[in-house]
């Protein structure tokens, strides 16, 4: 890099005779286009590009020492002021005022600010033939002329002397990739290719507000339909009238048929719905919100009726709070068919494009009630842009508060639980194609989208006629054949069990991609399902704020969620389970509330504040509930096995997450239940009380003639990752002090390959360097 002495003569002569020209730090190989452009302090420009590599500049090191490093940026810096440095015994340096010379005092070494310090007499690196020297600063002076000089960039060190003596300073530094795999992974993260969440099947980009409203108006006549249609394939003309949602929908079929510039399709609908709005002039005034009187007197009047047959010693805040949503739930219905078409409330509700019909009520009927307003039976008798009445503003600025409140705290709980679930599912990643387990269940044909893109586990046959085969991927048009054909469910491979000896998920338990493709080996579902699990829980959390704890808000159950997660011990209101086999004998209630219920002579009793499930009569077996209530998964694993305990969990995540994937729940349960411990090793190396894998156990077994017997291990995801992962794994969880003590005095190991990215992010110098999915 360091340029011929005839180029640096001439360039010297040219600045001494014309007073113009450049003082160069070499001849830097630099891409041409810029990468940044911003206004310095002297009303000149920065510019900044990326230096092409294996091009080498010394730099003092924090312990001033130098080393040669390489160049990672190049910049020209416009209209700077020129300053001479004279030394004692080193040549003089031209430099900037600012963020140039480094200076010794009694603080230590810093960088001086030649327009304010005083430096003379203060000692400076320079750089002599080769070697750093440490010299006397004698003059410092301002040359009254403003240049253009240059900077460079490098990977460590801030502060650099080239080979004349010229003083430089790490201004700015950006990281840019620059080897073939690193360009290659920054494109797959630009929005264009990731137009649709592989965790939740949904687009993460598509017009909003405006352009939605504009959208919805433009596809609503012919002309309009026939402006949007030029922009779209023709096998994706639009025939109805879109909302938001309509519109998201066409999105996600598009990305997975992979068609051709989606990103620029976006924006031009994106920028066809914005300039439409624009020109109608949709404007939103006072005018549009009048109250809707009768309609809330209506919903009073109902509330009143349910409130009176209820005893007034008997009106529990649930109780209140039950009648008030039941009735609530009417304004939605009241909003959408009483306003005007033309009324720009409907245009947006309509479309879907700023905020809901339970929102709009608040204006225009009446907020009714919020959650927490204590035994308060009396509805809010006035809408918002009426204006409140003293008291129906104190319980209105409740439900507020709370909203505020909720945003900060409720949002909390969710980040803990990503941060436990993402800690136990980081190691679930896909590996061959089969496995060598492979679990099976049965899936309803009257949930299409949960069967969609999963693969046959069987072949499907009619009669002596087989219409789908194993290792089929489940399409539509296949799931509608099969329900045409009488079936009523499809067997289907899952994660739930299938996990292979070495950890990993094959691709056929999981299923295709949004693409239509099955996942690379390596690609951690467990990630993906883990934020397909928490993210939903932030946006439940945010309702409250922005619903002001409205009782017609829908809440998601994060407290299950948090419960079958965690695997908490104690389940308040947990239903009791039968131990035996036979008919029940009675159901007989007692004083306190509470329910006998005797099977085979043997008394079983359901708490009170739970209601018995079952009836004289009814045949059981050991493990059906007797009542309602939640369940703890490890008592239907000892009843009726691992697979069914499973299949509950699964089934109580998609109740309390209604929009979550399925298989996105089955890898979730599948990473807290896959693990066992050791009873008796048998002819196996482990120990009683070790933890692994129960399909290596399994997989062991299978080459001994004594055989390991183990229990499946439940325990939390604010547990598990400390008794089944590496010492270093553990240490980015939690209780480092104790698991540190405890692997040191075990003389714990790791492997630096592993599906634990804690190891190879430590470690580093072999980070990415694993095989099928190891890092």
């Amino acid at each position: 890099m360091i340029p011929s002495k005839l180029s640096r003569i001439l360039r010297a002569l040219k600045y001494i005779i014309t007073g113009k020209g450049s003082i160069f730090i070499g001849d830097i190989a630099y891409v041409g286009d810029p990468i940044s452009v911003k206004t310095n302090m002297y009303r000149g420009n920065n510019t900044m590009y990326r230096a092409y590599p294996g091009q080498y500049c010394l730099a003092i090191t924090k312990d001033m020492d130098t080393e040669y490093q390489e160049v990672t940026h190049f910049s020209v810096h416009e209209n700077i002021p020129l300053y001479r440095v004279t030394f004692e015994t080193c040549k003089p340096v031209l430099t900037s005022p600012l963020n140039s010379i480094l200076v010794s005092d009694i603080h230590g070494w810093r960088i001086a600010d030649l327009t304010k310090d005083e430096i003379v007499g203060k000692r400076a690196p320079c750089y002599v033939d080769g070697d750093l020297e440490w010299d006397k600063i004698v003059a410092v002076e301002d040359l009254k002329r403003r240049v253009t000089m240059y900077d460079i960039s490098m990977g460590e060190h801030n502060t650099f002397l080239t080979g004349e003596g010229v003083f430089l300073y790490d201004t700015a530094s950006i990281h840019v990739p620059i080897t073939n795999k690193g360009i290659e992974d920054s494109f797959k993260m630009l929005p264009s290719r990731n137009i649709v969440w592989e965790a939740t099947g949904l687009a993460l980009t598509r017009p909003e507000h405006a352009a939605a409203s504009g959208l919805y108006l433009l596809t609503g006549t012919p002309e309009g339909r026939k402006k949007v249609n030029s922009i779209l394939p023709k096998e994706y003309a639009v025939t109805k009238q879109m909302n938001k949602s309509d519109v998201s929908d066409m999105i996600v079929r598009m990305e997975k048929d992979d068609v051709n510039n989606l990103g620029r399709i976006l924006n031009e609908l994106r920028k066809l719905g914005d300039e439409h709005i624009y020109e109608t002039g949709l404007t939103l005034s006072l005018e549009d919100m009048k109250p809707m009187k009768n309609e809330r007197e209506k919903i009073i009047r109902q509330i009143n009726s349910d409130l009176a047959k209820v005893p007034k010693k008997d009106r529990s805040i649930d109780i209140v709070e039950g009648v008030f949503s039941k009735h609530m739930g009417e304004r939605s219905k009241m909003i959408v068919n009483k306003l005007d078409k033309s009324n720009p409330l409907s245009v947006m509700l309509s479309a879907k494009a700023r905020g809901n019909p339970s929102q709009f009520g608040d204006l225009v009927i009446s907020p009714i009630g919020v959650k927490g307003s204590a035994k308060v039976e009396d509805p809010i008798a006035h809408s918002y842009i009426e204006g409140l009445e003293p008291w129906e503003y104190y319980l209105a600025a409740s439900g507020a508060r709370q909203g505020v409140i909720g945003r900060s705290t409720m949002t909390a709980k969710p980040g803990a639980l990503a941060s436990e679930l993402l800690a136990t599912a980081n190691q679930i990643s896909i590996g061959d194609q089969r496995g060598d387990r492979m679990n099976v269940i049965d899936l309803p044909v009257s949930d299409p989208l949960e069967l969609e893109d999963r693969v046959v586990g069987k072949d499907i046959k009619v009669g002596n006629r087989t219409i789908i085969r194993e290792g089929t991927v489940l399409t539509p048009k296949m799931i509608q054949t099969a329900k045409k054909e009488g079936i009523s469910s499809l067997p289907v491979y899952t994660p739930l069990g299938s996990t292979s000896s070495d950890g990993t998920i094959p691709a056929l338990a999981y299923g295709v991609g949004r693409k239509g493709s099955f996942h690379e080996p390596g690609t951690n579902i467990g990630v993906m399902s883990a934020h397909a699990v928490v993210e939903p829980l932030f946006g439940s959390a945010m309702g409250s704020f922005h619903h002001g704890a409205s009782l017609e808000e829908k809440q998601l159950g994060y407290p299950r969620i948090r419960q079958l997660l965690e695997l908490t011990k104690k389940l308040p209101h947990e239903a009791t389970l039968s131990s035996e086999t036979g008919s029940v004998e009675s159901v007989i209630k007692d004083e306190v509330g509470g329910h006998n219920v005797i099977i085979n002579g043997k008394k079983h009793y359901v708490m009170p504040g739970n209601t018995p499930k079952v009836k004289e009569g009814d045949k059981l077996t050991p493990g059906d509930p007797l009542s309602d209530g939640p369940i703890q998964p490890s008592q239907i694993a000892e009843y009726k096995g691992l697979d069914n305990a499973r299949l509950y969990m699964v089934d109580e995540l998609k109740k309390n997450l209604p929009n979550l994937k399925r298989r996105n729940a089955e890898v979730i349960v599948e990473s807290i239940t896959r693990w066992g411990q050791i009873i008796d090793q048998g002819d196996s190396e482990y120990l009683p009380g070790d933890i692994e894998l129960i399909s290596k156990l399994e997989s062991i077994n299978e080459d001994i003639g004594n055989k390991v017997t183990y229990k499946p291990v439940f325990k939390g995801i604010n547990q598990l990752p400390q008794i089944t992962q590496g010492w270093m794994s553990q240490l980015g969880f939690r209780n480092l002090k104790q698991v540190h003590k405890k692997n040191i005095a075990e003389g714990a190991e790791e492997a630096k390959h592993s599906y634990s990215p804690t190891i190879a992010a430590a470690y580093g110098h072999e980070f990415g360097l694993g095989e099928k999915g190891k890092w």
